[in-house]
């Protein structure tokens, strides 16, 4: 792994300004606590851009990127460049917070305009909801008439959205789901009630949390109408957080959250029509609380046209063991829904945000790219929608009906676009005229990341071999995507390499322009001690593979020490993948200054991790979370040892975050004679105590056979009497995603078996860990301390495999 120079050599790079003379010297080559966490040497930077699908633009300057430029304290711009001439302006200068209503201008979390930029919206003094700052107020500009205003009476609101006309914004607000005309501030109601259980136009927190979902309400092409989500949580069991630290009596913050086997939110989709003032429910059959509205978009016929007069609904449906994906398609005027197809597995299947249209294969459909992983592979398809259910009326589908026979298309119509022995990664976008559809994959790597694009034309067979268009380089590459799927922005980085943030035409491939290169941080890093890191395979048996990385301490002379301790960096759980060619930030720098500090880092993607490595090797681990991947990790480990005789094998220890703290508790207690110590972060001792949606997905339903033999397994807390070496247990009292009073019962089971241990509560801390002054800070500097006691410092295991 080394860094890699410019991506290209017109890349407009930016100047360096030169060190101040005030600050102390520093020893550029050594990392520390305080540089990581209390410095900026390394602090990575990104332009928010993003493509304005704008009304206003010509056919010849289709596609036009906007960001938000803060110049001083006391000025901020929004900058727009047309493409393909690539003429920069200022559309838009602030000075004068006290015209929004603002004390300083730092408080503009983001600014938008509406497609024909007579208006803007300006989110300011913006609140954590959960993971985002989706809570806000809201100021818009009238730029006919110059004049600032409150949106929504000064309110704090969610999601405010404006039209497609532009002639509205709609937003969310206490539950309920409002417009309010952009000239006039006239407010109407869409979807309230004074029932504290329904939620419109946004969602609880296990859907937020696991479907992704946050902003739950849609325009069709024109603005006419908007469809949005309705949630009850009336049924929901209630988790209570307890803040002891806010005020001086404790404050409770309760919230609906769905454990494994409790009642889920009901969900329902509704479209309400501006003109008639009206609201029409979606008929999808199936016991709402049983299932998970996942995904809904317009589509209109003909394709590309952007008719609304005959607009349907896509909708997908999972079953409440998500091994079942329903796509619906859903009458606006009347409500009537039916089952155009339906993907299964015997696992698990993953819905899709969007499904991008692609020009009809027939002229007599709509068609967009579906995702599917039916043959082992994930590959892109043509799944048309007939056009005669645009034209003619829709007759209910009845749940007991709703399998693939009585889909109105047959199999042999969903038509592969992509085929192979590789997957497709993430779908970004599809070209509405060519049918080029722009994917992410990694045919050859699972580690890297890259943009390919495939020809869903008819006339062209599956594309088994994918035409890449990311420079041919290794690391991760990501991508934004004009409306035209001319130009994108593309982000690129690798293991030590930070990000760098570009403009780049797609056909042909060209660097346009370099945004961000991150200059500073990556010259900090090639100024620290050299160390050794590398990709490396781990056969752990005569059919299966891992993928691992390893950064490995060096001497001045560039060699390895004789003898160091091992830190597995582990996770190990479906929703996410460790080894990956990226710049992790402060996540690799933490691993460097262990390094730097002796103690060789690694981390092994097991079986069931999110990798590019077929369906087989993801879903191995159904309904064996906490069961198949300590295995697979002990493996790896095992073969490290044998591969890097430098590593000490009677000091290994593990490390996680979230999942992975419950890999590093699974990797303590079930292989005492492998791991000799573990810090686990934020883990879930039992997973009774996790969400529906995350839980069953991977785990199956409960019942009475899967409580003990797949949950009960599954969970460290089960293990609890087998540990023998050192742990530390780290925790956010305040973390709604994995509560503390899951890791307090592993306490109390570790206190009644009389296993020594040590833990650290933050109080009132997110699962992030991050609040509060000093909290990184600290937490890293606990964690480095407890690594220097127990690995650097620690005499060779006791043949009694005892804790000290």
């Amino acid at each position: 792994m080394t860094n890699h120079p410019a991506l290209a050599v017109n890349a407009m790079a930016k100047d360096t300004p030169a060190e101040s003379e005030s600050v102390p010297a520093i020893d550029r080559s050594q990392l520390s606590i305080e540089r990581l966490y209390d410095g900026k040497e390394f602090k990575v930077e990104t332009t928010p851009t993003h493509w304005m699908h704008s009304t206003g633009a010509t056919t010849d300057h289709p596609d036009a990127l906007q960001w938000k430029k803060s110049l001083d304290d006391e000025t901020i711009e929004v900058h727009q460049q047309l493409q393909p001439d690539g003429e920069e302006t200022v559309v838009l200068q602030l000075k004068d917070p006290a015209a929004l209503s603002i004390d300083k201008l730092s408080a503009i979390e983001e600014l938008r305009f509406s497609n024909d930029q007579r208006f803007l919206l300006a989110k300011v003094n913006a609140q954590k909801v959960w993971r985002r700052k989706t809570l806000a107020e809201y100021r818009i500009l009238n730029r006919d008439t110059n004049q600032w205003r409150s949106l929504g009476d000064g309110q704090p609101l969610m999601h405010a959205t404006f039209s497609p006309a532009a002639d509205r914004v709609v937003y969310i607000r206490d539950r309920g789901l409002y417009s309010e005309n952009t000239a006039t501030g006239e407010k109407t109601p869409i979807a309230v009630s004074d029932n504290p259980h329904l939620i419109h136009g946004t969602f609880d927190w296990v859907y937020e949390e696991e479907l992704g979902l946050r902003k739950g309400f849609q325009f069709n092409s024109d603005g006419s109408k908007v469809a949005f989500w309705q949630l009850d949580d009336s049924e929901v069991p209630i988790q209570t957080l307890i803040d002891n630290t806010s005020e001086r009596y404790p404050q409770l913050k309760q919230f609906a959250y769905p454990k494994v086997g409790q009642t889920n939110s009901a969900a329902k989709l509704g479209v309400y029509d501006f003109a008639s003032g009206q609201t029409t429910w979606i008929q999808i059959q199936g016991d709402p609380r049983n299932h998970y509205l996942a995904a809904m978009q317009w589509v209109n016929f003909p394709a590309g046209t952007g008719d609304a007069s005959q607009s349907r609904l896509l909708i997908q449906q999972l079953n409440r063991p998500q091994n079942e994906n329903r796509f619906w398609v859903a009458d606006v005027e009347t409500g009537a829904a039916t089952v155009l197809h339906t993907e299964t597995s015997d696992g698990w299947v993953d819905h899709q945000a969007t499904l991008p249209e692609i020009p009809s294969a027939t002229g007599d459909s709509v068609d967009v790219v579906l995702a599917s992983e039916r043959t082992g592979w994930r590959h892109v398809y043509r799944l048309p929608i007939p056009s005669s259910l645009f034209t003619s009326p829709i007759q209910n589908t009845a749940s007991s009906q709703a399998g693939p026979e009585s889909s109105p298309i047959t199999s042999d119509q969903i038509t592969p676009i992509t085929q192979g022995d590789w997957d497709v990664i993430d779908i970004v976008q599809a070209n509405s005229t060519s049918g080029l559809v722009y994917f992410i994959a990694s045919p050859d790597d699972a580690a890297t990341r890259g943009l390919y694009v495939a020809d869903a034309s008819a006339s062209q067979q599956p594309n088994a071999l994918p035409t890449r268009v990311s420079p041919d380089l290794r690391g991760t590459f990501s991508y934004e995507i004009s409306p035209s799927c001319e130009y994108a922005i593309q982000k690129w980085s690798d293991f030590n390499t930070p990000p760098v943030q570009q403009l780049v035409r797609l056909n042909p491939y060209e660097v346009i322009q370099t945004l961000e290169d991150n200059h500073d941080a990556n010259e900090a890093i090639r100024d620290l001690a050299p160390i050794r890191e590398e990709f490396v395979k781990l056969p752990i048996s005569d059919d299966v593979t891992l993928d691992s990385w390893i950064m490995l301490p060096t001497t001045p002379e560039g060699s390895t020490p004789a003898s160091c301790p091992l830190v597995i960096y582990a996770y190990g759980e479906p929703a996410g993948q460790t080894v990956t060619d990226d710049y992790s930030a402060s996540g690799y720098l933490w691993h460097r200054l262990l390094v730097q500090n002796g103690i060789a880092v690694a981390s092994i993607d097991n079986r069931g991790v999110a990798a590019p490595r077929g369906k087989a090797f993801r879903q191995a681990i159904y309904r064996k979370i906490g069961i198949l991947q300590p295995v697979d990790q002990a493996d790896g480990v095992n073969c490290l040892l044998q591969q890097f005789p430098q590593l000490d094998k009677d000091r290994v220890a593990a490390w996680g975050w979230s999942g992975g703290g419950s890999t590093s508790l699974h990797l303590l207690f079930r292989y005492p004679e492998l791991f000799r110590a573990a810090i686990s972060v934020a883990p879930v001792p039992d997973q009774l105590d996790y969400d529906t949606i995350y839980q069953e997905r991977y785990q199956g339903l409960l019942n009475d056979e899967t409580k003990v033999s797949v949950f009960g397994e599954g969970s460290p807390i089960t293990h609890a009497d087998n540990l023998e070496g050192t742990l530390l247990l780290v925790h956010g009292t305040g973390d709604d995603n994995v509560h503390y009073a899951s890791v307090q019962r592993l306490i109390n089971k570790l206190v009644a078996l009389h296993k020594p241990f040590e833990t650290m509560a933050y109080p009132n801390r997110s699962h992030s860990v991050s609040e509060g002054d000093g909290t990184a800070f600290h937490l890293r500097q606990k964690m480095l301390n407890f690594w220097k006691r127990n690995l650097i410092a620690a005499e060779p295991k006791p043949a009694s495999t005892q804790p000290e």
